[in-house]
């Protein structure tokens, strides 16, 4: 992912000394780590999960394997599923590491943020299902089942929100101020994340609460 390069009008940043700078570096560490957890987005997510099965008839007449769909045998149901998904970085695994100086540039790199799926919540009122009458009703055990991969489902969609790019503008909003009361100048500061960072492989957690 390419950095995001902020730039503005101004004069030239005063640097302080080597000693100085050291020391605002670990001041600057300190700084960081105090905002802890940065929340950077949240996002609400409808996933309809459906499923359909057929009654078949099965068996061999004359040496012949038969699978024939009986009539008035299928079933489906259609469940409705709203999450909360939300992105923050962990400001706590921050350090000094996480900070290249190069003459009157800095660069912060960002600890990799993380997804957590807070919540999510079975629209009861809207669960659509059909079962004929030579079927069964869908079993506690066999909705559960289906909840259950719909969640999943939700997850594999987390790649799609492009939850980096949101996660970078939320940190240059902390910290570029933080930067400029330190003597670097707007256009010398690069907030990014690591190069090799894949967001098809970002850490995804479950905060959500058991009933």
């Amino acid at each position: 992912m390419l950095p995001l390069l902020l730039s503005c009008e101004g004069g030239q940043p005063q640097l302080p000394k080597s000693k100085e700078r050291v020391d605002s570096v670990r001041l600057l560490v300190y700084d960081i780590q105090k905002c802890s957890k940065l929340h950077t987005s949240e996002y609400h997510i409808r996933k309809i999960i459906t499923h359909k099965d057929n009654l078949h008839a099965k068996g061999k007449i004359y040496g012949r394997t038969i699978n024939i769909a009986i009539p008035a045998g299928d079933r489906n149901i259609a469940i409705p599923i709203d999450a909360t998904v939300k992105g923050f970085i962990d400001f706590s695994l921050f350090g000094p590491e996480n900070i290249i100086r190069n003459g009157r540039q800095i660069e912060i790199i960002l600890p990799d943020p993380v997804v957590e799926m807070s919540s999510t919540k079975v629209d009861r009122n809207s669960v659509s299902e059909h079962v004929s009458f030579l079927r069964k009703n869908f079993s506690d055990k066999e909705i559960a089942h289906y909840e259950q991969e719909g969640r999943k489902e939700i997850l594999k969609t987390i790649p799609l929100l492009d939850i980096t790019s949101r996660a970078r503008l939320c940190a240059t909003r902390l910290l570029v101020p933080m930067l400029t009361k330190m003597g670097y100048d707007e256009k010398d500061i690069v907030i990014t994340f690591r190069k090799d960072l894949d967001s098809q492989k970002l850490n995804v957690i479950s905060t959500e609460k058991k009933p």
